[in-house]
Protein backbone atom coordinates (compact mmCIF):
# COMPACT_ATOMS: atom_id res chain seq x y z
CA UNK A 1 0.00 0.00 0.00
CA UNK A 2 1.47 3.30 -1.09
CA UNK A 3 1.25 6.24 1.35
CA UNK A 4 0.38 9.65 0.00
CA UNK A 5 2.09 12.44 2.03
CA UNK A 6 -0.10 15.14 0.46
CA UNK A 7 -3.27 13.41 1.64
CA UNK A 8 -1.79 13.00 5.10
CA UNK A 9 -0.89 16.72 5.28
CA UNK A 10 -4.38 17.69 4.11
CA UNK A 11 -5.87 15.45 6.79
CA UNK A 12 -3.71 17.10 9.48
CA UNK A 13 -4.60 20.57 8.21
CA UNK A 14 -8.32 19.73 8.29
CA UNK A 15 -8.02 18.19 11.76
CA UNK A 16 -6.34 21.23 13.31
CA UNK A 17 -8.30 23.89 11.44
CA UNK A 18 -11.62 22.47 12.64
CA UNK A 19 -10.73 22.86 16.29
CA UNK A 20 -13.29 25.11 17.96
CA UNK A 21 -11.99 28.06 19.90
CA UNK A 22 -12.40 27.41 23.61
CA UNK A 23 -14.57 30.00 25.32
CA UNK A 24 -12.95 32.14 27.98
CA UNK A 25 -15.21 32.11 31.03
CA UNK A 26 -14.81 35.04 33.44
CA UNK A 27 -16.86 35.01 36.63
CA UNK A 28 -19.17 32.42 35.05
CA UNK A 29 -19.79 34.45 31.84
CA UNK A 30 -18.58 33.69 28.31
CA UNK A 31 -18.03 37.32 27.26
CA UNK A 32 -17.74 36.63 23.52
CA UNK A 33 -21.14 34.95 23.47
CA UNK A 34 -22.93 36.99 26.14
CA UNK A 35 -22.15 40.36 24.54
CA UNK A 36 -24.01 39.47 21.32
CA UNK A 37 -27.35 41.27 21.14
CA UNK A 38 -29.09 44.55 21.87
CA UNK A 39 -28.21 46.67 24.90
CA UNK A 40 -29.99 49.76 26.18
CA UNK A 41 -28.37 52.20 28.63
CA UNK A 42 -30.11 52.87 31.90
CA UNK A 43 -27.38 55.22 33.13
CA UNK A 44 -24.49 57.06 31.47
CA UNK A 45 -22.69 58.19 34.61
CA UNK A 46 -21.96 61.69 35.80
CA UNK A 47 -18.96 62.30 33.53
CA UNK A 48 -20.90 61.62 30.32
CA UNK A 49 -23.80 63.74 31.56
CA UNK A 50 -21.38 66.64 32.18
CA UNK A 51 -20.53 66.47 28.48
CA UNK A 52 -24.25 66.68 27.59
CA UNK A 53 -24.76 63.01 26.74
CA UNK A 54 -28.24 61.75 27.60
CA UNK A 55 -30.53 58.77 27.20
CA UNK A 56 -31.54 57.08 25.00
CA UNK A 57 -28.26 55.32 24.30
CA UNK A 58 -28.01 51.88 22.71
CA UNK A 59 -25.58 49.26 21.45
CA UNK A 60 -26.00 46.28 19.16
CA UNK A 61 -23.09 43.84 19.21
CA UNK A 62 -22.99 41.28 16.40
CA UNK A 63 -21.29 37.89 16.34
CA UNK A 64 -19.14 38.93 13.35
CA UNK A 65 -17.48 41.69 15.43
CA UNK A 66 -19.55 44.61 14.12
CA UNK A 67 -21.40 47.06 16.34
CA UNK A 68 -24.05 49.76 16.09
CA UNK A 69 -24.05 52.58 18.66
CA UNK A 70 -26.72 55.23 19.09
CA UNK A 71 -26.49 57.99 21.67
CA UNK A 72 -27.97 61.39 22.37
CA UNK A 73 -25.55 64.31 22.58
CA UNK A 74 -26.64 67.93 22.93
CA UNK A 75 -30.24 66.71 22.42
CA UNK A 76 -29.35 65.30 18.98
CA UNK A 77 -29.45 61.61 18.11
CA UNK A 78 -26.11 60.32 16.79
CA UNK A 79 -25.35 56.92 15.24
CA UNK A 80 -22.03 55.15 14.85
CA UNK A 81 -21.04 51.82 13.30
CA UNK A 82 -17.84 49.85 13.11
CA UNK A 83 -16.14 46.83 14.61
CA UNK A 84 -15.29 45.89 18.18
CA UNK A 85 -12.77 43.60 19.81
CA UNK A 86 -12.60 42.17 23.32
CA UNK A 87 -9.24 41.52 24.98
CA UNK A 88 -10.14 38.70 27.37
CA UNK A 89 -6.57 38.41 28.65
CA UNK A 90 -6.79 41.73 30.50
CA UNK A 91 -8.62 42.46 33.76
CA UNK A 92 -10.82 44.31 33.59
CA UNK A 93 -11.65 43.08 30.08
CA UNK A 94 -10.71 45.66 27.45
CA UNK A 95 -12.99 46.60 24.59
CA UNK A 96 -11.79 48.52 21.54
CA UNK A 97 -14.15 50.10 19.03
CA UNK A 98 -12.99 50.94 15.53
CA UNK A 99 -15.63 53.32 14.26
CA UNK A 100 -16.14 53.32 10.49
CA UNK A 101 -19.18 55.60 10.03
CA UNK A 102 -19.79 58.49 10.00
CA UNK A 103 -16.02 58.95 10.35
CA UNK A 104 -13.04 56.82 11.29
CA UNK A 105 -12.16 56.90 14.98
CA UNK A 106 -10.99 54.60 17.75
CA UNK A 107 -12.49 54.30 21.23
CA UNK A 108 -10.83 52.47 24.11
CA UNK A 109 -12.68 51.09 27.07
CA UNK A 110 -13.29 48.42 29.64
CA UNK A 111 -16.31 46.20 30.16
CA UNK A 112 -17.62 43.88 32.86
CA UNK A 113 -20.70 41.73 33.15
CA UNK A 114 -22.59 42.18 36.40
CA UNK A 115 -24.73 39.25 35.22
CA UNK A 116 -25.78 37.91 31.81
CA UNK A 117 -28.24 40.81 31.39
CA UNK A 118 -26.25 43.79 32.72
CA UNK A 119 -22.92 45.28 31.65
CA UNK A 120 -20.86 48.17 32.96
CA UNK A 121 -18.67 50.00 30.47
CA UNK A 122 -16.38 52.98 30.38
CA UNK A 123 -14.99 54.11 27.04
CA UNK A 124 -13.62 57.27 25.49
CA UNK A 125 -12.33 58.36 22.11
CA UNK A 126 -8.62 57.53 21.85
CA UNK A 127 -7.72 61.13 20.97
CA UNK A 128 -9.53 62.45 24.08
CA UNK A 129 -8.34 60.07 26.77
CA UNK A 130 -6.16 56.98 27.06
CA UNK A 131 -7.63 53.62 28.02
CA UNK A 132 -9.02 53.45 31.54
CA UNK A 133 -8.10 50.49 33.74
CA UNK A 134 -10.51 50.73 36.62
CA UNK A 135 -14.21 51.24 37.12
CA UNK A 136 -14.93 54.58 38.77
CA UNK A 137 -18.54 55.03 39.84
CA UNK A 138 -18.86 58.47 38.23
CA UNK A 139 -17.77 57.13 34.83
CA UNK A 140 -19.69 53.85 34.61
CA UNK A 141 -22.28 53.46 31.86
CA UNK A 142 -24.83 50.76 32.68
CA UNK A 143 -26.53 48.79 29.90
CA UNK A 144 -29.30 46.18 30.13
CA UNK A 145 -29.80 43.50 27.50
CA UNK A 146 -33.10 43.88 25.71
CA UNK A 147 -35.04 41.83 23.19
CA UNK A 148 -36.10 44.99 21.41
CA UNK A 149 -35.58 48.68 21.99
CA UNK A 150 -38.30 50.42 23.92
CA UNK A 151 -39.32 53.92 22.89
CA UNK A 152 -38.16 56.60 25.29
CA UNK A 153 -39.82 59.96 25.75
Amino acid sequence: MKKNPVLFLLFLFFLFSCKAEKPVIIDGIDYKTAIIGKWEAISLGKVMEQFNYALPCRFVFKKNGDYYYMYTGLAVREERTGSYELNLQQRPVEITFEQKKPLNAVMYGIIRFINAETIHTIFYYKNVMTRVYEFKETEIQIFKKVTDFTPQG
